[in-house]
């Protein structure tokens, strides 16, 4: 501690600062000058470009700039420098320069801000392009389907549009029988004897047991008997293929399309008629009769449907057709005939050995020609019982039209196989009253 001399007066003792109060006072403003010297180096706001803006500015300002670059704060009081947390970086990216929140702007990137006012910037107007664009899309998208996809304008139009229809061929298989297959005198100056059966099945009768070129010869022979015998009418052969046959559950198994086309040529070339048989089965006579329409385009094919196989449960039950559906299936066949021009007349034929298998059979009418409507009948047996038959199914005088069947000895033995015994001969066929129009051995 400083002394004094008892001489000295008061101001003079004022005047001198003693040792240690000044030496405290030099340390302290020292200190003062590294502190002031130290802020100045974390947070530089007098030299800062933006130290007059405002708190919000410089926050904006902050984040625009990329604040992602790992932004600093120091701890206040101190010198050292700490990372920014979570929720300051969050406030920060939140806000917008003009005071508004921050929005993800619609490409998922960019940001749009909303004044906090609340006053949201209207959207500009749709352009005029765009308004037309969705009203006329649609519509062409549907022109260009029409005209792009294959088939399109058929199923829509039912026609090929801006393409004419070019006829189908009335005769896909001319030959110089044409004459006797078209002449519309078939059914009435001639008898029609024909061979029965499936080419790949021997007990359905006896074309399937024998090939064509063997058949042929015996088929004509045996044409040649009956022209011996029935007087002014001609004898014209014919073969009779089951070309859909009755499977379990109603299905129909068609005939093999190469075996069918060799018989259509063979028949043609060889001056035979060929009678197509369909056994319905589940799917009735019309669409039976319908499926058969596209061979009529041969001059020398026939058309023929069996009642017995209209069932599900074929060898097990006897099928039936009504008077109402043989009349459908033969305006059918009329408009088919006549639509497309095709010349000649050509049987439908109907099986019938029972009752049953014809319902309402009077309602039944003959009145749509170029159709002859051929009612056949076709019980197997002795010859009195055939007889029988014959005479019973006879009595429908609104079917004028008669066909008589006979059945071979298949020479094989199966279940539900039937066959004639004896075999009634030509002669007392040919006397049967009314004479029949299609003789078939099956």
């Amino acid at each position: 501690m400083a002394t004094h001399k008892p001489g000295e007066s008061r101001e003079k003792r004022r005047t001198v600062p003693s040792v240690d109060k000044a030496e405290p006072a030099a340390k302290k403003a020292a200190r003062k000058k590294s502190s002031s010297t130290e802020k100045e180096t974390v947070q530089p706001a007098a030299v800062r470009p933006d130290a007059g803006r405002s708190r919000k500015s410089r926050d904006a300002v902050s984040s625009g700039e990329g604040s992602a670059s790992s932004a600093r704060k120091s701890k206040p009081g101190t010198g050292e420098v700490r990372p920014l947390d979570a929720r300051e970086i969050k406030r920060i990216f939140s806000r917008s320069p003009d005071g508004g929140a921050r929005k993800q702007g619609p490409d998922g990137q960019g940001a749009v801000a909303e004044p906090e006012d609340g006053h949201r910037p209207s959207l500009p107007a749709r352009k005029v392009w765009t308004k037309i664009a969705m009203i006329l899309g649609p519509s062409l998208c549907c022109v260009l389907v029409l005209f792009l996809v294959p088939g399109m304008r058929e199923a829509v139009f039912g026609v090929q549009a801006g393409i004419p229809a070019r006829p189908l061929p009335t005769n896909l298989l001319p030959s110089r029988h044409d004459p006797l297959f078209l002449s519309p005198t078939l059914m009435v100056s001639n008898q029609i004897v024909a061979y029965y059966g499936h080419p790949q099945a021997r007990w359905m009768g006896i074309v399937g047991r024998h090939p064509k070129e063997i058949l042929g010869p015996m088929l004509s022979r045996t044409a040649a008997a009956y022209d011996r015998i029935n007087g002014p009418k001609k004898t014209v052969p014919a073969f009779y293929l089951i070309w859909g046959s009755a499977q379990p559950r109603g299905e129909i198994q068609f005939m093999d399309k190469r075996i069918l086309d060799s018989y259509i040529r063979y028949t043609a070339t060889n001056g035979y008629l060929l009678i197509l048989d369909h056994q319905i089965g589940k799917y009735g006579p019309i669409k039976a009769v319908e499926q058969l329409l596209p061979f009529l385009r041969y001059p020398h094919v026939h058309l023929a449907i069996d009642p017995e196989w209209r069932t599900l449960r074929p060898m097990k039950e006897i099928g039936y057709v009504t008077g109402e559906e043989i009349n459908q299936a033969q305006a059918l066949m009329r408009t088919y005939i006549l639509t497309n021009r095709i010349p000649g007349k050509r049987m439908l034929i109907v099986h019938q050995f029972e009752d049953k298998m014809f319902v309402r059979r009077h309602q039944i009418r003959t009145v749509y020609d170029p159709v002859v409507f051929v009612h056949s009948v076709s019980g197997w047996g002795s010859p009195s019982m055939k007889l029988g038959t014959w005479n019973r199914h006879t009595q429908a005088t609104n079917l004028p039209h008669k066909g008589f069947k006979l059945w071979y000895y298949p020479g094989i033995q199966r279940p539900g196989l039937h066959y004639d015994y004896p075999l009634m001969s030509h002669q007392a066929v040919v006397a049967l009253q009314p004479s029949p129009v299609l003789i078939m051995y099956q």
